[in-house]
């Protein structure tokens, strides 16, 4: 009696095994406008889809936000190129329009028993050992990169570049196409001293981010009376950023200011797409 109940317990596990559900590791993926994306999706567990930009429309017949029948439920992060989805029935095949920036992609949302759990989408799959491009591009490199991020992007690079120490190990997937570099380029414009200290990068998106502080040589305390940062950037001439962030609008030689902003593209509405290996410096504007 002991071992025929042995057994069937042991039957009973091997059984449960056989058929417990596997959720996949995080893995990149690239996207595609011309064909069928499928992803496997599961009722027990959430799925995390990040993308390279904000999203700005999602649609299709069983994809709902909660407020109407639906099987696959879906929810945008609060950073928007995230979305969360959960399915709501054991069993569902649909597909998904996601429009991210001008672009629609279709997903096929099916039950699986190996779901995935976070996937990192792009619009070019980057093996981020491999060299930078170079820093002019031809007309065909650029119109395969992306396009230009937009304001809340910009924003949402900022906060991941400042606060990067916090977030990467929180969200290392927000850093996966991400490159920087420190510098030490100082530049003197009267009584103060601009120190460039960083730049970073997220590949594929027309756009860096700089940072460093703003200190005075002068021995009593004096106001930065300039209205932005301008860019030198090699030979090719100097940009004004955009969303340039200060810490205090006085400083002192002990108490210097730190600053964070961004060059969009060349700042003026064309394709800039620079390299890190450039030679920068940075000076204020009036």
């Amino acid at each position: 009696m002991k071992a025929s109940s042995l057994l069937v317990c042991g039957l009973l596990i091997l059984g449960n095994f056989a058929y417990a559900v596997s959720p996949q590791p995080p893995f990149p993926m690239e996207l595609n406008e011309d064909a069928i994306t499928s992803l496997n999706l599961n009722d027990s567990i959430e799925t995390l889809l990040i993308f390279p930009h904000e999203l700005r429309l999602l649609s299709g017949r069983g994809f709902t936000m909660g407020k109407e029948e639906g099987v696959v439920q879906y929810q945008i992060g609060k950073i928007s190129n995230i979305l969360h989805l959960r399915p709501l029935e054991a069993e569902f095949d649909i597909l998904a329009k996601v429009m991210v920036q001008d672009s629609v992609y279709v997903f096929r949302l099916s039950n699986s028993d190996t779901p995935a759990t976070v996937i990192r989408f792009a619009e070019r799959l980057v093996n981020p050992d491999e060299d930078e491009p170079t820093a002019e591009l031809n007309n065909s490199q650029v119109a395969e990169m992306t396009r230009v991020p937009s304001l809340e992007r910009q924003q949402e690079m900022i906060r991941l570049v400042a606060e990067e120490h916090k977030l990467r190990p929180q969200l290392p997937h927000l850093y996966e196409t991400y490159h920087a570099k420190e510098f030490d380029v100082v530049s003197s414009q009267g009584p103060f001293e601009i120190s460039l200290e960083y730049i970073g990068r997220f590949y594929g998106e027309d756009c860096l981010v700089f940072s460093g502080t703003v200190s005075t040589t002068s021995t009593v305390e004096a106001v930065v009376p300039y209205d932005e940062f301008q860019l030198q950037i090699g030979d090719s001439g100097e940009f004004a950023l955009s969303q340039t962030i200060y810490t205090r609008a006085s400083v002192t030689k002990e108490k210097p200011a730190f600053f964070i902003g961004v060059l969009v593209g060349d700042g003026d509405g064309r394709p800039g797409h620079y390299r890190l290996e450039n030679d920068f410096s940075i000076t204020l504007r009036r």
